[in-house]
């Protein structure tokens, strides 16, 4: 037996009685072509399907490109060939292997995958497929970073005109290359010294 797609004809894996296997070959173009299959030893059926090519989709950059562990983040993916309004599969791969979530495609640029919380700091790479099976392959990280929460904060208050320093402990040390920061209401303020898993602002 074997499949047609249009003109080009190729072999097909029997997988049950009512269902056969077969790779889809390369095409001149993208567009739509007409499916047909042959059972062994007789001539390709009249009736046929609608198989369509499409564009492969790349992945140009991800927003945001890191978020914390503990949490899940809804990353913006850019490109181009998304199928605008569809869904798509996204699929993260790291050290721990591959993981997929479902994902949408908010234009034929502009995709949004919700990637989960992770059990491990680091990088895993960002992918998108349309139909489950074929990814893109453009290699873009999104990196996976050590979660913080306030553990105190003293004194608690303080006058309106500021200057108070506050002693703020976290839940975690610092790693060599962190450059620690206070805001208060979104007014950025520098430290004035810190410590493995606090810092004075």
């Amino acid at each position: 037996g074997g499949c047609r797609f249009g003109d080009v004809r190729v072999a097909a894996s029997p997988v049950s009685s009512s269902l056969v296997r077969c790779v889809a070959p390369a095409q001149r173009a993208d567009g739509a072509v007409a499916l047909r299959v042959a059972a062994q030893g007789q001539d390709y059926t009249g009736h046929h399907v609608s198989f369509s090519y499409i564009p492969p989709p790349t992945v140009s950059s991800l927003s945001p490109s890191s978020g914390p562990s503990s949490s899940p983040t809804v990353v913006t993916v850019a490109g181009a060939s998304f199928p605008a309004g569809g869904d798509v599969l996204c699929r993260a791969t790291g050290a721990g292997g591959a993981l997929f979530v479902g994902g949408v495609a908010v234009s034929s640029t502009l995709g949004l995958c919700a990637l989960p919380p992770s059990p491990a700091e680091g990088a895993v790479v960002v992918e998108l497929s349309f139909n489950g099976l074929d990814f893109s392959s453009s290699g873009r990280e999104f990196a996976y970073t050590r979660s913080l929460s306030l553990l105190g904060v003293s004194p608690s208050s303080g006058p309106a005109y500021g200057g108070t320093l506050v002693t703020i402990t976290v839940s975690a040390n610092f790693s060599a290359g962190d450059t620690p920061a206070c805001s208060f209401s979104g007014a950025p303020s520098p430290p004035v010294s810190s410590g493995a898993s606090w810092l004075v602002c």
